[in-house]
């Protein structure tokens, strides 16, 4: 199924048709069917629908019309890939000339760049290791090629051993340019007495900076099962405050006979009520999704 384009995000339009309802003094559900019928759909409910549905096929252009302003949870088992996932996004966003700030709280800056590199170059971690004198002059081209375009990209890695969210508030003014993609790695690991607090003041501050929050999260380990609310680490109730959660699961870290270049995103909540699997192409070596 082809994206579907529309002018603005989700929410922006939501927002319109709340400030039409009140404008035009008429229901909240016909100002929304008056906004569908203006991105060229009969109403609101094919329009979420259509759109929902789209999402799911693809998630090349999910900044502009899915994300902008959303808390969004990407979870899933150790070692299945959700970090290599995050750095897929963020190169995503990055490409599209979008400020984005990656913070670590479990990994050094340098491991997140070389993480970077690896997606960006298609190399594997193993040679980003080696002494450059040791690489083939092509690797190693492709590597210096790699850290000089990263470097002109709106790209910001943190590597924080405590944050909390006036931490958060000060990177957001520190940034030259205000951040349209935040990414925390992880959320059992944010600085606060009560997450679920600071997940509700995350999500308002992605509304008010129009800005994505990504929250890596850890899932229960278990054996060969696919993700699910209630493996969040921490408790279904944190996933509850989210817009999207989405769940890494690859087969093959639990069957070797499996394909090991399959994973699937399973979207497990979003806005729209849709729950469905979106199927990925992965390179373990690299750290490289495609879709």
């Amino acid at each position: 199924m082809a994206h579907i384009k529309l002018s603005k995000s989700l929410s922006t339009l939501k927002s319109s048709a709340k400030k039409l309802s009140v404008n035009e003094k008429i229901s909240y559900a016909k100002a929304l069917d008056l906004i569908a019928q203006s991105e060229g759909f009969t109403s609101w409910s094919l329009l979420s629908d259509k759109f929902s549905a789209s999402i799911i096929a693809t998630m090349d252009n999910v900044w502009e019309n899915v994300f902008p302003d959303q808390l969004v949870m990407l979870a899933a088992r150790p070692m299945i890939g959700k970090v290599s996932l995050a750095v897929n996004f963020a190169l995503l966003a990055a490409k599209e000339n979008k400020q984005v700030v990656y913070i670590s709280l479990h990994e050094k800056k340098s491991a997140i760049e070389n993480r970077f590199i690896a997606v960006y170059a298609a190399l594997t971690q193993e040679k980003l290791l080696m002494p450059i004198t040791s690489l083939h002059v092509n690797d190693a081209e492709l590597i210096r090629q790699a850290k000089q375009d990263l470097n002109q990209y709106p790209l910001t890695i943190y590597e924080k051993d405590h944050l909390d969210y006036d931490a958060i508030l000060k990177i957001f003014s520190d940034v030259t340019a205000a951040p349209k993609l935040l990414l925390i790695d992880y959320l059992q690991l944010l600085k606060s007495a009560d997450l679920e607090k600071m997940l509700l003041q995350l999500k308002t501050l992605a509304r008010e900076k129009h800005c994505c929050i990504i929250l890596l999260s850890q899932l229960r380990e278990a054996i060969n099962s696919r993700p699910t609310l209630n493996d969040v680490l921490g408790g279904k109730a944190l996933a509850r405050h989210c817009d999207y959660v989405l769940g890494l699961y690859r087969q093959s870290v639990y069957e070797p006979s499996a394909n090991s270049k399959k994973a699937d995103i399973h979207i497990l909540k979003s806005r729209m009520k849709a729950q469905a699997i979106l199927a990925l192409n992965f390179n373990a070596s690299n750290g490289v999704f495609t879709w």
